[in-house]
């Protein structure tokens, strides 16, 4: 007995769903060794940061596979905060290199700009989100349009039933 793969539009990037579950298995595996690390050297928050993206990532999923709206726009909620997130840590640290300027050091300045290189991406991954909720909202209505034109044709064609008999 075969499972049918469910229909994906242009916007989704995997059509194979074991090449899906396989990449999702090896990065839960990858995100679990890092928890591991940190739990072991004592930090909290990468954890918590990482339990966070992970839920965010599983909703988008959820929500790009299965064509949910309301998963799709819970996804671009926690990518935007994700997003505010990073700016904040890329002005901390930006604050930080120059206050280490001053003091007659210098910090790495690729360190600095990391926060911003994951900014960048996380704003284009948001655009994307905001492309897909559209792209499902699109469909809907088409959807909804596609049932308003056959009511529309039954309701014309028992007029003309009606017109035909008299």
């Amino acid at each position: 007995m075969s499972v049918p793969l469910p229909i994906f539009l242009p916007f989704q990037c995997c059509t194979n769903k074991w090449a899906l579950i396989l990449s999702l298995g090896i990065l839960c595996i990858i995100q679990v060794m890092a928890f591991a690390f940190f739990a072991a050297m004592g930090v909290v928050l990468p954890i918590l940061i990482s339990i966070f993206i992970m839920v965010k990532d599983s909703v988008l999923l959820h929500g790009s596979i299965k064509q949910r709206k309301g998963a799709l726009i819970g996804g671009a909620i926690m990518e935007g905060i994700t997003l505010l997130g990073l700016l904040g840590i890329g002005i901390y640290f930006i604050y930080t290199f120059f206050e280490s300027y001053s003091k007659g050091y210098m910090a790495n300045p690729i360190v600095t700009s990391i926060p911003w290189i994951i900014f960048a991406f996380k704003l284009w991954n948001f655009l994307i989100i905001v492309g897909a909720i559209q792209e499902v909202e699109l469909m809907h209505q088409t959807e909804e349009t596609a049932i308003e034109m056959s009511y529309m044709a039954v309701a014309q064609n028992e007029s003309q039933e009606n017109k035909d008999a008299n």
